[in-house]
């Protein structure tokens, strides 16, 4: 087994990951939801994975269900979803 360049912390590759799945939900609900309504499926959608994910480790051997990794899960969807209201707001595309 190869060993790893670096190493993050738990809950930092919980916020990024469940950050990029609230990006992609979003993206790919924006053609027919709009702005609104896609931030909160995006949001929604990420949460309740994380939600689910987190409930099925209670069933597997050898796996915890850990309330920190839920909120950082929560945590990197609101993120994520900050930071495309402020590309928004603040980038070059935004509307006038």
């Amino acid at each position: 087994m190869a060993a790893a360049l670096f190493s993050v912390p738990d809950w930092f590759a919980h916020a990024m990951a469940y950050g990029i799945q609230m990006a992609l939900v979003y993206w790919a609900s924006l053609p027919s939801l709009g702005h609104h309504r896609s931030l909160v499926l995006g949001v929604v959608a990420a949460g309740a994975f994380g939600l689910v994910t987190e409930g099925l480790q209670y069933f597997q051997p050898g796996r915890t269900v850990e309330l920190r990794d839920l909120e950082a899960n929560i945590a990197g969807a609101l993120i994520f979803c900050t930071m495309i209201v402020a590309a928004g707001r603040f980038g070059p595309w935004r509307q006038r």
